[in-house]
């Protein structure tokens, strides 16, 4: 009788588990933009409760057998912002960072926090910012940043990334 009732238990945890994760609340994943040509990106992700730097390597060296010596230009940046924490429903439409010195808005994403954590990604375009800070000869550059705690209705921050896309005659075309 105990066995059944666990088997039950856990059928029940499986079940429901699959249920949420079919269920469509967070929706399909939908590109944000597309690049063709010689295009490669970096990516990097800091603690959200401390000040840090953000990494961007523009030699592709994790993608090309050996560094990228050409010049690159910064098509596009994106900065992200996890957060938990803070009332629910989230009231919240965005946070903020400063990213080398700029104080950004983020701005929320759309979808169902199923969670009682408050656990939200927010987005914001920093291209213009990026294209200054990062120089055209490849190489890594250490942007810091600074998320701006959360408080009382705001969530507070978990971490954040950014993603950057950019071309060089050094990448392939494919």
């Amino acid at each position: 009788m105990r066995k059944s009732a666990l088997l039950v238990g856990l059928l029940a945890v499986i079940f429901i588990g699959l249920r949420l994760s079919g269920s469509g609340h967070a929706g399909p994943l939908q590109p944000n933009a597309t690049y063709t040509g010689g295009v490669a990106f970096s990516a990097d992700g800091v603690r959200g409760d401390i000040p840090g730097f953000l990494r961007v390597d523009t030699t592709a060296t994790n993608i090309l057998g050996s560094p990228n010596t050409q010049d690159v230009t910064i098509q596009a940046a994106f900065l992200y912002n996890v957060t938990f924490g803070g009332p629910v429903p989230p009231t919240a439409l965005t946070t903020q960072a400063t990213l080398g010195g700029t104080t950004v808005t983020l701005n929320r994403l759309s979808g169902l926090d199923l969670t009682p954590n408050t656990l939200l990604t927010y987005r914001q375009d920093v291209t213009p910012i990026v294209k200054l800070l990062v120089p055209a000869k490849p190489g890594i550059t250490l942007i810091p940043t600074i998320p701006i705690l959360g408080g009382g209705s705001d969530p507070t921050s978990d971490g954040l990334a950014l993603v950057v896309v950019f071309s060089s005659g050094g990448l392939d075309a494919r």
